[in-house]
């Protein structure tokens, strides 16, 4: 029944239930480019509940030397790939324990999600874990495989539930706790490593990377871990967990005076920070740039050229190998960086919800005129 198939991988005819990888490169070439065939169009489908694909190839003609489209599919799709309609259809319980739930209106509908969490020490979550990890290596560039013998690794899944059908997968996250001795008596801490994060396309711009952040943090803190740590964020990761680290800070009364962002005490602010937040140095860093940004007048030109000195000196110093650079490529690379973490700082500032938050702290503080 194909419209029974529709409505179990979660399309039900709707083109937000379709979408394009954002990466290919490590499925077929650097290049993201596949030879050897005219008109070629390749089809995955998921079922939404359970993560279950099974593919489609087609194409009007193939020119050899072409490239070897099944091998590449059946390397990034492995045991979830499914040739049957009982085996795409077939339904699984959601993985793990029920740890956060939430709600969010859609069309008029409230509409529920919960996260779930487990351990690889599960075999369902070995098996979920196996099947999106296609998506991963589609969607969050630099993703990559990892090993489920592991029972270390936590992994958080965010499902979708509405009052008919099977729950469906929203994101997912997996993190690797891990002991280090740090210096100056501290000793032996936990830190926990955030590996890879990723919402699928239909979900995004929906708080649902916070969501699933945030019970990262609620975890760490359960736990007793010393941080949390981002392994190589891209910049949507680093977006979400600035907008995120903003809530946070201003839930924990660390946006209560706008006299302490001063760079004279940035490195107080660092410190108090990452003891509130679990936060790793360069997240509580960017914390404290970003409100300095919120509260900067931006027609005083001085306090402009403040802002960018110290933040170009604070990327200069964190790269020892810009030292290998003539003066000018350095300059300019410098330039390009500031640029870059400049704008990510406004995208964030930008955006209703952190706007909403430093509104009703920070901003209310900033002298007028």
């Amino acid at each position: 029944d194909p419209d029974r198939e529709r409505e179990a991988a979660g399309s039900v005819g709707s083109d937000d239930r379709c979408f394009h990888p954002t990466y290919t490169h490590q499925v077929f070439n650097a290049e993201e480019k596949i030879t050897g065939y005219v008109g070629l169009g390749i089809d995955l489908e998921y079922n939404a509940s359970t993560l279950a694909v099974r593919s489609r190839i087609t194409y009007s003609e193939r020119c050899e030397p072409a490239d070897d489209l099944e091998t590449a599919l059946a390397q990034l799709l492995g045991t979830a790939r499914v040739s049957s309609s009982d085996g795409f259809l077939a339904p699984a319980p959601p993985v793990g324990e029920v740890v956060h739930t939430y709600t969010r209106q859609s069309a008029g509908e409230q509409v529920a999600f919960e996260v779930r969490r487990a351990t690889f020490a599960e075999a369902a979550a070995r098996e979920l874990n196996s099947r999106i990890t296609s998506l991963l290596l589609l969607f969050v560039d630099g993703a990559s495989s990892i090993d489920e013998s592991d029972h270390k690794w936590l992994t958080l899944t965010c499902y979708e539930r509405r009052a008919a059908g099977p729950p469906r997968v929203v994101g997912y996250t997996t993190v690797y706790p891990f002991s280090v001795v740090l210096p100056g008596g501290v000793g032996l801490v936990e830190r926990f490593r955030l590996s890879q994060i990723l919402v699928l396309p239909p979900y995004q711009r929906g708080g649902h990377g916070a969501e699933l952040l945030n019970c990262v943090y609620r975890e760490a803190m359960a736990r007793g871990s010393h941080e949390v740590a981002i392994e190589d964020p891209g910049p949507d990761m680093m977006r979400c967990q600035l907008s995120t680290n903003v809530h946070n800070a201003a839930s924990a009364g660390l946006l209560a005076d706008a006299s302490s962002f001063v760079w004279q005490c940035k490195d107080k602010f660092v410190t108090v920070a990452r003891k509130a937040l679990l936060l790793a140095a360069p997240a509580a860093t960017a914390l404290f740039e970003l409100c300095m940004l919120a509260l900067l007048d931006q027609t005083d030109d001085e306090a402009l050229r403040a802002f960018r000195l110290a933040l170009k000196a604070r990327l200069f110093k964190e790269d020892e190998q810009l030292l290998e650079l003539e003066l000018e490529p350095r300059k300019e690379e410098l330039a390009l960086r500031y640029e870059e973490c400049f704008e990510r700082y406004s995208v964030v500032l930008a955006t209703p919800r952190v706007r909403t938050v430093l509104s009703s702290t920070l901003l209310l503080q900033r002298p007028v005129g």
